[in-house]
Order: structure tokens, then sequence, then C-alpha cells
């Protein structure tokens, strides 16, 4: 099987987690004030940019139901690797953005690798430890993704004053790309769950729809009543 030179290195493995898992939950925190500012620059509406980070979430929610079908059927390390490098690549995407296409398709992208990442990064932190080591991994990742939804918004409001957004957006796809450095360092092959366990793509198709339906309509609260039709139909399709 195939290693990396940090393989069974928990300090590494533990980096990789949080380095992955953090920098998303961090931004979505810290948007709120720079919405605005990202919105003007890229010539989008505030609906527009409401809509996009809707998106993001939905994509984020997304993310978890298809990485457990993904882990059962796919080697999870690799794919560990494969959403580490889509993570960097939507992280530039959004960073390096001029246009507001660029800019949603990597926010989105964002969201839904940092939830296949969820899946496919905590097991080996979990499961491949003692259970001495527990106590220390639920303690890292309690401070550090709690920690980084309180930071969220101190952070966005330190950008906004400055009028600026990609210091931000780049230093997460900074830490997206440490991310993904650990975790060939600390690749460790393994084998799928079980390759036969039959796809049930009515469901995942109900929770994709479930999720975009939900966050689309929540979205488009900022200028619709809870009534309209284009908020309220979606809300009820996705609680169906």
């Amino acid at each position: 099987m195939r290693q990396g030179p940090l393989t069974g290195r928990y300090p590494a493995v533990a980096a990789m987690v949080v380095f992955a898992l953090v920098p998303y939950l961090g931004l979505s925190a810290a948007l709120q004030p720079l919405s605005p500012i990202i919105a003007r620059q890229l010539h989008m509406s505030m609906q527009a940019m409401n809509l996009a980070l809707g998106m993001a979430n939905a994509a984020y929610a997304i993310g978890t139901v298809f990485a457990v079908q993904f882990a059962l059927r796919l080697p999870p390390r690799r794919m560990l690797l494969v959403y580490g490098v889509l993570l960097v690549a939507g992280s530039v995407m959004a960073a390096s953005a001029t246009a507001a296409g660029v800019f949603i398709a990597g926010h989105v992208l964002q969201g839904l690798c940092t939830s296949l990442l969820l899946i496919a990064a905590l097991p080996p932190l979990i499961v491949g430890y003692p259970v001495s080591k527990a106590r220390w991994t639920a303690i890292i990742l309690n401070l550090c993704i709690f920690g980084a939804v309180a930071l969220g918004p101190f952070v966005g409001g330190v950008q906004a004053s400055a009028h600026a957004w990609r210091p931000l957006f780049w230093i997460v796809a900074g830490i997206a790309l440490a991310a993904l450095v650990l975790s060939l360092l600390t690749f460790q092959d393994a084998p799928p769950v079980d390759r036969s366990t039959p796809w049930d793509l009515r469901a995942l198709g109900l929770a994709a729809s479930g999720c975009v339906a939900a966050f689309f309509g929540a979205s488009e609260l900022l200028i619709h009543r809870f009534l309209d039709a284009l908020t309220f139909a979606p809300l009820v399709a996705a609680l169906c």
C-alpha cells in the first residue's frame, strides 16, 4: 500500500483536517460585511451575490450526501486528493475572479469540496488512532471549527474596513493548498468500503434538489416576501 512520509503522524493528519475544513467555514462567516464590496467590484446585484452564497451553502449540504456514496465505492484516500485539488482550484477561481460567473463557480466549488473533504478527511483522524487520541481530536476540531465561525465576522469586518476582499480569499486558497500538500504527505492508500453497494439515484436526486430548492428559496427572501411563489414554493418543495 502506498504511503506518504508523514503517514501515521497525528499532528500532521490533524493539521490536514483542520486546514481542509476550517477555511470555508470561517470564510462563510466573514462574507456578510464583504458582500457589498464583492458585488460592487464584480458588477453583481446584491440579489445575485446573495444567491451565490446560498448556492455555495447548498453545495456544502449536497457534498455531504454524495461524499458518503463515493466513499463506499471509490478509494477514499485517493478521492481525498481529488477533492483537495478541486478545493484549491475553486479557491483560486474565487480569489482571482474578475467576472461574476467565475466568482460564483469558484465559491460554489469551495462549498462542495469542503463538504466532500468533511467525509473523506475526518475518518483517518478519528478511527486511525487509539482511543486516547479521541479527546485531543474533539478539542482540536471544536476549537478550530467553532473558533473559525466565531472569528469570521471579525475578519470580515477588518477586510471590509480596508475595502478589500481578495486578501482573505487568497489566504483561504493558501490554506487549501497546505491541506492538499499535507494530504499527500500523510497519504495511506485504502480500498473502498463496499463496491457492491447499489446507487440509490432517486435518494441522491431528491437530496440534491431539496438542498438547492431550500437555499434558493431562502436566498430569494432578500427581495421577495415569504409567501411569494419564488420563495414559498421552493421552500415547501424542499421540505417535501
